[in-house]
């Protein structure tokens, strides 16, 4: 294989720099997939982390992974395996990459993994080879902060996520309809990127706090962010179809249009 400027990369790679067939392999899949998901012109306005998780989802077909970290397809064949090594570890929930790969979808995407896997509350967690985006509902406390009010819509029972009982407040009619916090309470501080923002529309759309993500999208200006939408629309045609997240999010543009953004 040569490279563009006409220099041979071998198959096996360049030990001291990383460089092999498949970085290139990766890089293109990379950067097309970018391109089938976004126009170009949008794709410059997004930070590494949404680049990387919206190729992320395209890359795994959108494979929803069971709370073990087996997708459906593979649960028979997972069950066979824990009767063989009942010692061995389950696998964490989310959707999973070898590290190896993932690094090599990233790079491409100006996603240094290593970088965004440190941030605090980040969408992406690297555990010695392996490599996974986190389901929203685990990036919780970052977002919202505190503890779920009740339990989120779309998301079974038994599902491993924790959960803590609904507590009593004093209720108001929120533009919506049904109970919201009263005023002064349960507004949400922006996130620092795109994807982070989305997520946390999510996840308020899902605990049915209708106010505060109308302060989120209206009052703190979230929602007259092109970005923001763009993002949002190119997750929705990706996440799982049976996921709570595709679910979140389609409750999320809905709001948009009854909010008239």
């Amino acid at each position: 294989m040569e490279t563009a400027a006409g220099e041979v990369v071998p198959l096996g790679g360049r030990a001291e720099t990383g460089d092999d067939f498949l970085s290139h392999v990766w890089a293109a899949v990379s950067r097309s997939a970018l391109r089938m998901i976004f126009e170009e012109a949008e794709v410059a306005g997004f930070e590494p982390d949404g680049r990387l998780a919206a190729v992320w989802l395209w890359t795994l077909g959108a494979r929803v992974l069971a709370p073990n970290g087996g997708g459906e397809e593979e649960d028979d064949e997972d069950e066979a395996l824990d009767d063989e090594e009942p010692s061995a570890r389950p696998r964490p929930a989310g959707l999973v990459l070898p590290y190896d790969t993932a690094r090599k979808l990233a790079q491409p995407l100006g996603a240094d993994l290593a970088v965004i896997g440190r941030r605090p509350g980040a969408a992406f967690q690297v555990k010695g080879e392996t490599a996974r985006m986190l389901p929203v509902l685990e990036r919780r406390r970052f977002l919202l902060g505190g503890s779920p009010r009740g339990q989120p819509r779309g998301v079974p029972l038994g599902d491993g996520m924790p959960r803590t009982a609904p507590r009593r407040r004093a209720v108001q009619q929120s533009l919506f309809g049904g109970e919201e916090e009263p005023d002064g309470l349960g507004s949400v501080q922006p996130a620092a990127t795109t994807l982070d923002r989305v997520h946390q529309a999510m996840l308020l759309f899902a605990e049915e706090r209708g106010e505060a993500l109308r302060r989120l999208l209206v009052d703190d200006g979230v929602g007259g962010d092109r970005r923001f939408w763009t993002l949002a629309n190119a997750l929705s045609a990706l996440y799982p179809g049976t996921s709570p997240e595709k679910r979140w999010v389609d409750g999320l543009l809905a709001r948009r249009r009854m909010l008239s953004l």
